[in-house]
């Protein structure tokens, strides 16, 4: 086995693992990305990203 192949192996399991329970119901993603905003907002969303990033990391954009 090549180096770092079982490391893979166990990250392969751990994220099917996670999709299963994803698709299963038993987790969802709600509040994990936060703010979702319509897709009008984004640029606003994204800029406030940009000028104050201490309190949004990341945003969720709705089509």
């Amino acid at each position: 086995m090549r180096p770092g192949a079982l490391q893979c192996l166990r990250s392969n399991v751990r994220t099917q693992t996670v999709a299963d329970l994803f698709c299963s119901g038993l987790i969802t993603g709600k509040g994990l990305v936060t703010p979702i905003v319509p897709f009008e907002r984004a640029p606003a969303a994204l800029a406030a990203i940009f000028s104050r990033p201490e309190t949004t990391i990341k945003v969720g954009v709705t089509f």
